[in-house]
C-alpha cells in the first residue's frame, strides 16, 4: 500500500502513454446512451459562462499498475526513435479499471482530429489495437466481424453525430471543447503495485465495489512519495506513522460499521459502502484544514495587502475542488498540495511526518468525539435523538464543533437547550396538550405523526432519568445504562398509534368485523347481553346493520375516554411499523397481547374457520417495544388501574402527567406551564 501513488492527470499527460488491457477484462462495452451522457457533461463544462482555466473536470478513477518493462534497454535499442523513447519514457501501463472512459475519451480525441494519442493494447483481442487506431477508415461492416469492433464503432459514429448536432465544427467552439478535454478535463490516477493487481481488479469489477473517496485519501496518506525522507531513521519513522494510520483507519471504519454506532450519529439513507467517508466529508465541508487561508501563510512580505490575492485565491481553490462526487478527494488533495508548497522554502516539495500528524489528528478527533459521546448515556441520548428528528439537511459534525471549550455539564446543557429550541419552532407545541391530532382544531389539521418527536423524547428521558438514579443510588453508582435503539428506530419505520381506537373506525376488510369481535368476546364473558349480541353478529347475517353499536359498546368497557380526547397526546405510543399494521383497530386487551408476544418472539395470528377463533402463536417474530410503550399496555402510570380491559381517563391523566414530568425541563424553557 505504501508504493501506491494517488494524483489528477489532465488528459494531455496521458498523450504518448501505453495502456494494456489484461486478459482478466472484459471488452470494450460503453453503449451510445452511455458516451452522449459523458459527452453533454464535458460540453456543458467546457462552455459554461463561469468556466475558468482553474477549474476541472473529474473523471472517475483510472486504475493502472506500472508494467514491469526495462525502459532503459529499450532506449539502447538501435531501431528505437527518438519518438519511441518519449514513449518508453511515459511508461507502459496495465489498466486495472477505467477502461471503458479511458476508450471512449481516446475516440473522443480521434474525432476532434488529434493524431498523437495514447496506445491501447487488448491482450486476448488481436487487431483491437489496429481497429482502434484505424477507425476513421473504418465502416459499419468492419465493425460487425467482432463484438468490440462493434462498440468502439458504436461510440465513434455516436461521438461524430453528437458533433455535428452541437456544431462543434465552429472552429472557436471546437477550440473551447478540445483545450477543456486536454487541460482540465482529469481522470484520478491511482496507481498500485503489480502485486496488487489482480485482488483491485476483482474488488472493483467482481464484487463491484467502487472505488470511494476515502480508499482515495487513504493513499494519499500512505503513499510514500509524498513525504521528505532524508535519512533511515526518517524512512523508519514514516512507515511507522504510517502502518499506524492504516491500523487506525481500519479501526475507524470498523466502529462506523457498527449500525448500533452509526444510527445514532446518521440515518441508513447513507449510500457509500465506507462510512468513514462521513468525517473526511465534514472536514471539507468545514474546511478544517483551512486551506483557503493558505496564500497569506506564504507571503513574507511586511504589510502587504492580501486581500485581493486571497480572495482570487479562493475562488480558484473552490473552483479546482468543484461540487462532484469526488469533491472531498480534491480537497485533501489539494491540502497535500498546499504542504507542497509550504514545504518548497526549504528546497524539497515533499512534506514531513510532523504535518503528516496534525492532518491526521483531525480525522482522529471526529471519531474519538464520536466514540465519547457512544460511551456516555446522555451524549449517546440527546445526540440520537437530535439526529432523529432531523431532516436531510442535518449536520451531526455541527455538534462536534460546538463541543469545543465547553465542560460535560455545560455541554449537557447546550444540547438540552438545542433540543427545546428545535420544539418551540413546532407552532402548536405550546398547545400540545389541547391539539386534537388528525382533526381540525382551531382552524387547522395537525397530522399524528407530529407527536413522533414528543414520544420519543418521552422514551429517551424516561432512559436517562432512570440511569440518572442508578448512578445517584450508593448501592449501584453505575448506571444501568439501558441504550435506546436508534438503529431499530430508523430501520423499523417507527409509528403514532392509538392506544384506544376510535370507535368509528372502518372494518372493511372481508370478514375483519367477525374476526374483530370473535377476538373481543373473549375479554367479557361477564357480560352476558354483550356477549349475546356479538353471537348473534357472528351467527346471524340479519344482524350486521348493528356492527357499530356493538362496537362502541366495546370500546366503552372499561370506564370512558371520550371521542374527543382520542386524538389528543394521551392517547397514542410509539410502535415498530409491522406491528402497527397487524394490530391495527383492535381492542385494549388484544393491543397488549400482540406487543406482550412480539417482545417475546412470538407473532400471534388470528383467524376465524367455521364459527370458530383459531389463535396460533408458533410463527416466531420479534420486535423491540419501546419502554414507554410498554408501560402503557402495561398500566405501568396508572397507581391503582380500575381494569386491564381497556384504556380509560385515569390511564390517559396518569400517562400525560409522566411526560409532562419527564420532559418538565422542555416545557418551562419553551413557556409551558
Amino acid at each position: 500500500m505504501g508504493n501506491n501513488v494517488i494524483s489528477l492527470k489532465p488528459v494531455k499527460e496521458l498523450l504518448g502513454m501505453n495502456f494494456f488491457i489484461p486478459d482478466y477484462q472484459r471488452g470494450y462495452r460503453w453503449e451510445k446512451q452511455q458516451a452522449i451522457d459523458l459527452l453533454e457533461d464535458i460540453y456543458a463544462f467546457a462552455l459554461k459562462t463561469s468556466h475558468t482555466s482553474e477549474e476541472i473536470y473529474c473523471i472517475q478513477p483510472l486504475v493502472v499498475s506500472e508494467k514491469a518493462d526495462d525502459i532503459l534497454e529499450k532506449c539502447k535499442r538501435p531501431e528505437s526513435t527518438l519518438e519511441d523513447i518519449k514513449k518508453y519514457i511515459k511508461g507502459s501501463w496495465t489498466v486495472v479499471d477505467g477502461q471503458q472512459r479511458l476508450t471512449t475519451i481516446y475516440l473522443l480525441l480521434s474525432c476532434l482530429g488529434i493524431d498523437d494519442r495514447y496506445e491501447i493494447d487488448y491482450c486476448t483481442r488481436i487487431g483491437s489495437k489496429d481497429f482502434l487506431a484505424n477507425i476513421k477508415s473504418k465502416n459499419s461492416a468492419d465493425a460487425e466481424s467482432n463484438v468490440d469492433y462493434y462498440h468502439m464503432y458504436l461510440v465513434y459514429s455516436t461521438i461524430n453525430e453528437w458533433i455535428d448536432s452541437k456544431e462543434v465544427q465552429d472552429p472557436s467552439v471546437r477550440k473551447e471543447i478540445l483545450d477543456a478535454l486536454l487541460n482540465q478535463v482529469n481522470f484520478i490516477w491511482y496507481q498500485v503495485d503489480e502485486a496488487d493487481e489482480i485482488s483491485v481488479f476483482t474488488r472493483l469489477n467482481i464484487g463491484k465495489i467502487p472505488l470511494t473517496d476515502s480508499e482515495l485519501i487513504k493513499a494519499l496518506f500512505l503513499n510514500r512519495a509524498n513525504f521528505r525522507i532524508e535519512s533511515d531513521a526518517d524512512e523508519k519513522q514514516l512507515e511507522a506513522k504510517q502502518r499506524k494510520i492504516a491500523i487506525e483507519w481500519d479501526q475507524i471504519e470498523y466502529a462506523l460499521q457498527n449500525d448500533e454506532f452509526w444510527a445514532f450519529l446518521h440515518d441508513f439513507n447513507y449510500n457509500k459502502p465506507t462510512r468513514i467517508d462521513f468525517i473526511l466529508n465534514s472536514i471539507c465541508e468545514k474546511d478544517r484544514y483551512h486551506l483557503f487561508q493558505e496564500t497569506k501563510n506564504r507571503k513574507k512580505t511586511k504589510n502587504y495587502d492580501y486581500r485581493g490575492e486571497i480572495e482570487a485565491y479562493n475562488k480558484a481553490l473552490k473552483e479546482r475542488i468543484g461540487n462532484d462526487e469526488h469533491r472531498t478527494f480534491r480537497y485533501f488533495n489539494e491540502a497535500f498540495i498546499c504542504a507542497k508548497i509550504n514545504a518548497a522554502t526549504h528546497a524539497t516539495e515533499n512534506v514531513n511526518t510532523d504535518w503528516l500528524d496534525d492532518l491526521w489528528k483531525e480525522v482522529k478527533k471526529y471519531y474519538q468525539v464520536f466514540n465519547e459521546w457512544y460511551q456516555d448515556y446522555r451524549f449517546y441520548h440527546y445526540i440520537g435523538y437530535l439526529t432523529s428528528i432531523q431532516n436531510s439537511d442535518f449536520d451531526i459534525t455541527d455538534y462536534v464543533l460546538s463541543w469545543e471549550g465547553q465542560t460535560k455539564a455545560e455541554y449537557i446543557e447546550w444540547l438540552k437547550t438545542a433540543i427545546a429550541q428545535k420544539l418551540s419552532r413546532k407552532e402548536w407545541f405550546k398547545q400540545i396538550f389541547e391539539y386534537k391530532f388528525d382533526q381540525e382544531y382551531n382552524g387547522k389539521v395537525v397530522g399524528k405523526r407530529a407527536v413522533v418527536d414528543i414520544l420519543l423524547l418521552h422514551n429517551i428521558e424516561t432512559i436517562i432519568q432512570q440511569n440518572d438514579k442508578f448512578v445517584s443510588e450508593t448501592k449501584y453508582n453505575l448506571p444501568n445504562f439501558t441504550k435506546f435503539p436508534f438503529h431499530l428506530y430508523k430501520r423499523e419505520k417507527w409509528q403514532v398509534e392509538h392506544i384506544r381506537p376510535n370507535a368509528g373506525d372502518d372494518f372493511k376488510k372481508d370478514g375483519a368485523d367477525v374476526l374483530y369481535l370473535s377476538l373481543a368476546r373473549q375479554y367479557f364473558t361477564d357480560d352476558p347481553i354483550l356477549t349475546q349480541k356479538i353471537d348473534d353478529y357472528i351467527g346471524d347475517a340479519a344482524g350486521k346493520d348493528d356492527f357499530t353499536d356493538i362496537l362502541t359498546e366495546i370500546t366503552q368497557k372499561g370506564g370512558p375516554l371520550p371521542d374527543e380526547d382520542k386524538n389528543r397526546i394521551w392517547n397514542y405510543v410509539l410502535l415498530d411499523e409491522s406491528t402497527n399494521k397487524e394490530y391495527g383497530n383492535q381492542i385494549f386487551p388484544v393491543k397488549r397481547a400482540f406487543i406482550a408476544n412480539k417482545e417475546k418472539g412470538v407473532k400471534i395470528i388470528y383467524s376465524f374457520c367455521n364459527g370458530q377463533l383459531v389463535i396460533d402463536s408458533k410463527a416466531p417474530e420479534v420486535a423491540f417495544v419501546p419502554p414507554c410503550t410498554k408501560n402503557v399496555f402495561s398500566k405501568f402510570y396508572t397507581e391503582m388501574p380500575s381494569t386491564m380491559m381497556n384504556w380509560n381517563i385515569d390511564d390517559a391523566e396518569a400517562y400525560w402527567n409522566d411526560i409532562k414530568e419527564k420532559l418538565q425541563y422542555y416545557f418551562n424553557q419553551i413557556g409551558i406551564v
